[in-house]
């Protein structure tokens, strides 16, 4: 029932002093036990001024970033006809990392692996999806999308000098030649670059990452196939003093 707060506090004084010129809904036989239960303009006003928030933005324009004692890699080696995949995860830096491992629709992840500072892990999982991403501290991120017909492996590995290199080892373990193509994306500038491998051989192909502060994002994609992809994405580090990421 709406009444008047003054009626209310009439009736008990106990009532705490609130604005008199807001109605309030009572219970009747809620006052008579000196229990109220008040509903007020209030919540409204409250969901209302939730409306108003407003996420925090980043500030735009790069900023420091001290150096990282993290030195990550990842590989992904597909056995189609066992229809496994063998993970192995190292840590070269100083400190320890977490990797975690996603896969969409994999009954076998998430997972996560603790690895120590100059060590390294592995593990042997079902290939219940074509689609596996390991990230790491420091932005680490490794994408890797099988393809049944094809049997290459890439590994990206960080290295200091120059002012930091991604070295990115081809291989191709299949019976038939294949021509992949290394490209980045916003970072580290460049071309995209062809590499036409025979059956067994093996390609070391190096980007300078100094011109982007250590940062780089390349992808390895295969001719002839629209599942295969690996994408690389992280920071080299040097020991020097670097940015945030150039590209946010």
């Amino acid at each position: 029932m709406a009444v008047q707060l003054e009626a209310a506090l009439a009736r008990d004084f106990v009532l705490p002093l609130l604005d008199l010129g807001v109605v309030e809904l009572l219970d009747a036989a809620a006052l008579q036990a000196h229990q109220v239960v008040v509903v007020t303009p209030l919540v409204q006003l409250e969901h209302r001024l939730a409306g108003l928030e407003v996420l925090p933005r980043q500030e735009p324009g790069l900023r420091p970033s001290r150096p990282l004692p993290y030195d990550l890699a990842a590989t992904a080696r597909f056995d189609a006809a066992k229809g496994r995949v063998a993970l192995t995860l190292a840590n070269r830096g100083s400190a320890g990392a977490v990797f975690r491992l996603s896969a969409t629709g994999s009954a076998t992840a998430p997972r996560s692996y603790t690895v120590e500072a100059g060590k390294q892990l592995s593990d042997d999982l079902p290939i219940d999806t074509s689609d596996f991403v390991i990230t790491g501290p420091g932005a680490f991120h490794r994408q890797f999308r099988n393809d049944p017909a094809l049997s290459v492996e890439v590994v990206g590995a960080h290295r200091r000098e120059r002012g930091g290199l991604l070295s990115v080892t081809l291989v191709n373990r299949g019976d038939a030649p294949v021509r992949l193509t290394v490209a980045p994306g916003p970072y580290p500038k460049g071309a995209s670059r062809d590499h036409l491998l025979a059956p067994g051989a093996r390609l070391v192909d190096e980007w300078a990452v100094r011109d982007s502060a250590g940062w780089y994002d390349v992808t390895v994609s295969a001719a002839g196939s629209d599942t295969f992809l690996c994408r690389m994405a992280g920071r080299v580090e040097t020991g020097r003093p670097s940015t945030s990421d150039p590209g946010k």
